[in-house]
């Protein structure tokens, strides 16, 4: 009969045991991890404002580092890129002035020439 009772107070213990977390500030276990991505992407839609005077270009040209330059548009609505120099930028989209530089690039330099054009900061601009 000894082995009986201790067999029913060996099982009376650990059924106890199931019900309580391991550690007493341990609220049990951990819900599922949500899936979510590591790196929010951020889309920004391209602008079709006209650049003006003031504003500040970052100029890239794909697999060309020593192209990337910085520019701000002069007060004559120009700006200087290298090997091309003088290049028309007030009053055209960020797109139009790619345009315009990789035509140049590749009529004399490169060979399909990718130029990306962002703002980095938009000179102030009068609201009607």
């Amino acid at each position: 009969m000894r082995p009986t009772v201790a067999a029913i107070l060996l099982l009376s213990a650990c059924r106890g045991a199931e019900q309580r977390p391991p550690f007493p500030d341990c609220p049990g276990p951990a819900p599922p991890a949500q899936k979510r991505p590591l790196v929010t992407e951020m889309i920004v839609p391209r602008s079709d404002l006209k650049l003006l005077p003031g504003d500040l270009l970052l100029i890239t040209v794909r697999r060309q580092p020593d192209l990337e330059t910085q520019r701000r548009i002069a007060e004559d609505g120009k700006i200087s890129f290298p090997l091309i120099g003088p290049v028309e930028a007030s009053g055209k989209t960020q797109a139009e002035v790619e345009r315009m530089i990789g035509q140049r690039l590749e009529r004399d330099y490169l060979k399909n020439a990718s130029v990306t054009v962002t703002v980095k900061e938009y000179a102030k601009r009068d609201t009607p």
